[in-house]
């Protein structure tokens, strides 16, 4: 049997849409997505442990929201979005 608990009301990152969400590096990764009052987000927040989110600085690609996001070759991916562009991000541990 499961019971959900709420970890954190607020979460620190603004609330989205279309967002990418995943696990990797032992963490719990949200990246990028839209809000209706700033429109599409480039923000990546990662978290041990669901409590304590922590932005990552200065992300370099455009705005987008449902883009691609999974994890491959022990990198955390993204591809294009809805801006229409066929871009392909990678994170790479300590890198």
């Amino acid at each position: 049997m499961y019971h959900w608990k709420e970890v954190t009301a607020d979460a620190g990152f603004a609330p989205r849409d279309g967002a990418g969400a995943l696990v990797f590096d032992g963490k719990m990764w949200v990246m990028e997505g839209y809000h209706e009052d700033g429109g599409n987000r480039n923000d990546v927040w990662y978290s041990p442990d669901g409590r304590t989110w922590t932005e990552v600085p200065d992300t370099p690609w455009a705005p987008r929201h449902a883009a691609s996001v999974y994890v491959y070759d022990d990198s955390l991916w993204m591809v294009a979005g809805n801006n229409m562009r066929s871009d392909v991000w990678r994170l790479v541990r300590g890198g």
